[in-house]
């Protein structure tokens, strides 16, 4: 039996991918993908399970969900992504109104879950370490310019605040030649700009056979015809070399834009954590690429109130952060994750604290980042067309800006464009985050 299935996709783009992925392999199998909660029969919620936030956010909105169900406008509820495959037993219990919960190594078998609906069986899981899939059907959004391109799954980092090696399992590359053919499926259908993307894309290729690293595969993307833009996301500065941002510099499809989330800026406080990269090597990367590219784009993300964190160590964050121009930032306050090392440590934050250093953070950045970009008024920029804005004009993004997490370009133009248009435009108008410019 066929059904018409919605996808509730929550959390990271990496979740994004599996979201896109499970829709391709079920509608390879005759089921219709559907928007709108009243059309659909079956409602497929791929949770978030990184922070309690998270989790908390996965939770409500399977409820609402289940409210639907009770009123007879669905027939099925399936939970999939990391919080089911962490916490499946307890769910089953909690939240009877779940049909399935499907692991992060299964969903390839979404199509069959369905088939198996109101059988019996609840759970659908496999070893975290199985292999990645390869060569599923996707369903990407027509209209989007973009696409995530997924290069790993799993994480060998072992921070010592983080569940994912837990969720997700060991790092494991996928081949080079799998991504190749993704790419160029995804540049046929019209997507002008790749992002990449994995828990650390830094470490790809070190369990492939062969002299394969993160250099090769954006060597072999940007001889793809119809890519224009490669975007890097998710960077661990332990092992971002000159070397390495010497390649970027290079190569003119590759987007100087670094996303390294940091977490801290203290040595003995990134000891703790168990990041591999201290202070003295965080300042280094940061440094050498404003030297190498000064108009390049930094991206960062912090954590307050970890155990033990001080106030004058707090203060080292702010200092950081004042001493290098991070165009976008962000911060999370420590969560206590089950089965991690930090949960057990000593000298807990309280959360009234932790949030008021995220808050102060955030307040700082917001104003050293509205200083930088008055700074940019002026300025020509490539900006890739998203969309039309009402009454005349547009509206995309610079190499500056990711999707979802960070600005906007609006362009004042009666020109007509297309989505997917790679246009000249001069910043006339900054705002918090977004600009404002004209086309050239």
């Amino acid at each position: 039996m066929n059904y018409n299935v919605m996808m509730v996709s929550l959390g990271c783009s990496k979740n994004r991918v599996d979201a896109e992925e499970m829709l391709g392999v079920l509608k390879s199998r005759g089921h219709s993908v559907v928007s709108d909660p009243n059309k659909a029969d079956i409602v497929i919620i791929n949770t978030c399970g990184f922070i309690e936030s998270a989790k908390q956010e996965s939770i409500d909105e399977t409820l609402s969900y289940a409210r639907l169900k009770e009123e007879g406008k669905l027939k099925y509820i399936i939970m999939t992504g990391c919080l089911a495959q962490r916490y499946a037993k307890e769910l089953e219990e909690e939240l009877p109104e779940v049909d399935a919960f499907v692991g992060v190594t299964a969903f390839d078998a979404i199509a069959d879950v369905i088939d198996s609906l109101g059988k019996g069986n609840k759970q659908y899981m496999r070893d975290i370490n199985d292999p990645c899939f390869l060569g599923l059907p996707r369903v990407t959004e027509d209209s989007s310019v973009y696409a995530y391109l997924k290069i790993a799954e799993g994480c060998d980092n072992r921070c010592s605040y983080c569940a994912i090696p837990y969720i997700r399992g060991n790092f494991r590359s996928k081949p080079l030649s799998s991504l190749i053919d993704e790419a160029k499926e995804l540049a046929s259908r019209g997507k002008k700009e790749i992002i990449v993307i994995a828990q650390d894309i830094t470490r790809y290729g070190q369990d492939l056979d062969g002299n394969v690293d993160l250099a090769t595969l954006l060597d072999e993307l940007s001889l793809i015809d119809g890519i224009e833009w490669i975007r890097l996301m998710y960077l661990n500065p332990a092992r971002v070399s000159h070397e390495f941002i010497d390649k970027v510099a290079e190569n003119k499809k590759v987007l100087p834009y670094f996303d390294i989330p940091v977490q801290h800026i203290n040595t003995e406080l990134l000891q703790s954590m168990n990041r591999e990269a201290g202070s003295e090597k965080i300042y280094d990367v940061f440094g050498y690429i404003k030297q190498k590219m000064p108009n390049a784009c930094l991206r960062t993300t912090f954590i307050t109130g970890f155990p033990g964190e001080t106030d004058e160590q707090h203060r080292e964050v702010l200092e950081f952060i004042k001493k290098n121009p991070i165009d976008n930032l962000g911060v999370f306050t420590f969560s206590e994750e089950e089965g991690t090392p930090a949960v057990e440590m000593d000298n807990k934050v309280p959360a009234e604290v932790a949030q008021k250093r995220a808050d102060r953070i955030m307040t700082l950045q917001k104003r050293l980042l509205a200083s930088r970009l008055r700074a940019r008024r002026g300025e020509e920029i490539d900006v890739i067309i998203e969309g039309k804005k009402k009454g005349s004009g547009y509206y995309g993004r610079s190499f500056r800006d990711a999707p979802d997490i960070d600005g906007t370009v609006w362009i004042n133009t009666s020109k007509t464009l297309n989505v997917s248009d790679i246009v000249k435009v001069k910043i006339t108008h900054t705002y918090d985050y977004d600009s404002e410019g004209e086309l050239l």
